[in-house]
């Protein structure tokens, strides 16, 4: 993570690399710790280069998954083989799977709802399909990222500033497609939870919307911190600033 990170769309790094075709884009939607996410991928990509290198589990709709909850690695070897086996049943048993599970088993069995759900649609479309997935999620076509926006003089914001910086915000994301979750202005920083569409190109709306906020005293600083991977706390923002900038 640095300041300032994405400073170009996702939907011009897409078009980079499939051309102008038709690309079948999924995100997802929930929010999921992004190292659960990699164990899964991971685990799922060597799945499906070698599988005699695990035990095979015959689908079966009567079946009980509950079975499998108190051995974590059998329940997650045999989710990825019903995701991954393009059988439309299967897709409806992960489906109750998430019903019944919750906590990291619950956001195994959300990926792999994912996956076979990719996995039927390559089946029946000719169309290329990109699964988009973040630390926070996204809805529709919308990433969801977390902004940190920093006074410039390392002060609290005073009620002036405080009231430029709700009004300049709310007009700017009600006027240009993104959706505000939450607002918080906690000391000198500005924490914002904000759904983007992957066609947005952040770095101009964001330097636009501090530019917009300075008109009135020129009191925020021209970097500011954005991630889609998790949501930061008041002391690992201090700290990233800290080791950033040597504050």
């Amino acid at each position: 993570m640095d300041f300032n990170e994405f400073d170009e769309n996702v939907m011009d790094k897409l078009k980079q690399v499939f051309g102008d075709g038709t690309v079948n884009l999924k995100i997802l939607e929930e929010v999921i710790d992004i190292n659960l996410q990699l164990e899964y991928f991971k685990l799922a990509g060597d799945i499906k280069s070698n599988p005699d290198k695990y035990p095979e589990f015959i689908f079966d709709e009567n079946f009980q998954i509950d079975t499998l909850v108190d051995d974590p690695e059998k329940f997650r070897i045999y989710i990825i083989q019903l995701a991954q086996s393009a059988n439309p049943k299967a897709f409806g048993c992960i489906e109750k799977i998430i019903e019944k599970q919750s906590g990291l088993l619950r956001g195994w069995a959300v990926l792999a709802l994912q996956e076979a759900r990719m996995v039927l649609e390559a089946a029946l479309l000719e169309e290329n399909h990109v699964f988009i997935s973040t630390g926070l999620g996204g809805k529709s076509n919308k990433l969801r990222y977390f902004i940190v926006l920093i006074h410039k003089d390392e002060e609290s914001f005073s009620d002036f500033q405080r009231k430029i910086l709700n009004n300049e915000i709310q007009y700017k994301f009600n006027t240009q497609g993104p959706e505000i979750e939450k607002i918080e202005i906690i000391q000198g920083f500005v924490f914002l939870t904000a759904l983007l569409p992957i066609s947005c190109a952040l770095g101009d709306f964001f330097r636009e919307l501090i530019s917009n906020c300075n008109e009135y005293g020129d009191f925020l600083d021209e970097k500011y911190i954005i991630t889609n991977v998790k949501i930061l706390t008041l002391d690992e923002v201090k700290d990233f600033i800290k080791n950033k900038e040597g504050r």
